[in-house]
């Protein structure tokens, strides 16, 4: 397949929070892994900034305070996208592991064109990568996708294997 296709999001909505723990260790279906790592949180907020509709997403995720004295590992990712593009208009991330440190800021034209016309910021990827419609996707099929981290645009792609089930609190979920 070529790249990503530009299609009304209704995969997502404004309110949304995914949180995830970070495990390892032999797997265990009550606590994931023996050793919980870290935990991550996604939220997804409607904004509006100069009199377009955005969704405003965040990404936090850091280590729990015992893997912490092997690696400190605290990460915040901010992106806006566009609620009709689906295309990043601003976006930041604040990187601190261990020693290393990184913040950087990328803004977009007025106009809203990215440094290229199918490139998101890597969060603003994943928002975008959602909004693709199931029915539109089968099997072995290859998304190619572009997206920019510090800076720098990467070209890569995804393949989907297909549908599994997993065991949830809530019963069994396709």
């Amino acid at each position: 397949k070529t790249g990503l296709e530009i299609t009304p999001n209704n995969s997502f909505k404004s309110g949304e929070k995914l949180k995830y723990k970070i495990s390892y260790g032999k797997r265990n279906k009550k606590s994931g892994g023996l050793i919980v790592a870290g935990n991550a949180t996604l939220t997804v907020r409607e904004v509006e900034l100069n009199n377009n509709q955005f969704f405003q997403l965040n990404a936090f995720g850091k280590t729990t305070k015992l893997f912490s004295f092997f690696l400190k590992v605290n990460h915040h990712y901010e992106s806006f996208i566009s609620g009709s593009t689906m295309q990043t208009f601003k976006s930041s991330m604040d990187i601190q592991e261990g020693e290393f440190k990184n913040s950087v800021e990328t803004i977009v034209s007025e106009h809203g064109a990215m440094l290229s016309s199918l490139s998101n910021d890597m969060l603003g990827s994943l928002y975008r990568l959602r909004s693709i419609p199931n029915y539109k996707m089968q099997n072995s099929d290859t998304i190619f996708f572009s997206y920019y981290y510090n800076k720098v645009i990467y070209d890569s792609y995804i393949v989907n294997s297909g549908e599994e089930l997993i065991e949830t609190r809530l019963g069994t979920l396709r």
